[in-house]
């Protein structure tokens, strides 16, 4: 799965739109900028230059590794991961909805 498609479905379980594929010089120094506000007021937040990099990263997840390696095997597939984890996020209350 592509970090693009990850960040994608998590955008969605929030209502948002995806993430962009990479970030410009502008929204870096934005973030740049916020992050530095953010520091001086004593309040640091989690917008800043890193945190944009590495949500618009070009790469991917795989399990390959913990197959090899542990024998790692899911048991439920991708989509339904992604279900459960939505719906256990609501039921937490760390995102809106029910």
């Amino acid at each position: 799965m592509s970090t693009s498609e990850y960040f994608g479905r998590i955008a969605a379980m929030l209502g948002r739109r995806g993430v962009r594929c990479a970030p410009d010089r502008a929204l870096l120094a934005i973030t740049g900028i916020q992050a530095t506000v953010d520091r001086l007021r004593g309040a640091p937040g989690e917008v800043n230059p890193n945190a944009l990099r590495y949500l618009t990263r070009t790469g991917t997840y795989s399990i390959a590794k913990g197959r090899a390696l542990l024998g790692f095997e899911p048991r439920v597939g991708l989509e339904e991961g992604m279900l459960r984890s939505e719906r256990w996020l609501r039921a937490e209350g760390i995102i809106d909805g029910a």
